[in-house]
């Protein structure tokens, strides 16, 4: 019996990740709530996940809340001029799906075109800057270089949220049921699974004079 308690017992680790992905999703929504927060929050998020699957033991409030305050800079001058662009965009093809004539709907092809690329960017921006230390031209360029690089995996991180969305809205009872889960666990589990893909891309594509913040941290350190 003492042997199930062991915490190299594949069961208690389940437990224990999902007890931390519980604990990290809560404090990903409460930072997320004033809006413009949300980049940092991303970032932070991506931060400790990178950590728990490194198997490194620590409080997760501590990292999190380290990472939110050292990256909040950057994470929110990427996220702010993402969001007002998306903003843009969509009211960009509100007007030409229910305001101009229908002869100009072909304009909406350009706009979707940039809100994918827009997207693209924003999936590979964060989890970069929760693990490298990099300028915001050379962040934006490699989160562009990576997305196109890795198309398919980009593929599947986009048909994750419009999945789950679209089977959301068929009725009020899935909406319910798909908000209680993000609620409790959501966004720290889809964030876990897109990390494992994140940390073999990094391993394989990023420069090999990009340095991880751990690295930064160990030689200043020393």
């Amino acid at each position: 019996m003492n042997k199930f308690f062991q915490p190299e017992n594949p069961v208690i680790r389940f437990l224990s990740c999902f007890c931390d992905l519980m604990f990290t999703n809560a404090l990903f929504i409460i930072c997320s709530l004033p809006v413009i927060t949300i980049g940092a929050s991303v970032t932070a998020m991506y931060h400790v996940i990178f950590k728990l699957q490194d198997r490194e033991d620590s409080y997760i409030y501590k990292m999190f809340f380290e990472a939110f305050r050292n990256n909040f800079k950057q994470a929110t001058s990427i996220w702010i001029p993402f969001l007002l662009l998306t903003g843009f965009f969509a009211g960009d093809l509100y007007i030409i799906y229910n305001v101009i004539d229908a002869s100009y709907s072909w304009m909406q092809f350009p706009i979707w075109f940039l809100l994918i690329i827009l997207f693209c960017i924003q999936i590979y921006a964060f989890p970069q800057i929760a693990k490298f230390e990099s300028d915001m031209k050379r962040l934006i360029l490699n989160s562009f270089l990576l997305a196109i690089g890795n198309f398919p995996t980009t593929i599947f991180f986009s048909f994750i949220p419009i999945a789950i969305t679209y089977f959301a809205a068929q009725n009020g009872k899935r909406m319910i049921m798909i908000g209680s889960l993000f609620l409790f666990f959501g966004f720290a589990a889809i964030a876990y699974l897109y990390a494992m893909f994140f940390n073999r891309i990094f391993e394989r594509c990023m420069p090999k004079e990009d340095m991880t913040k751990e690295d930064m941290a160990d030689e200043q350190s020393e």
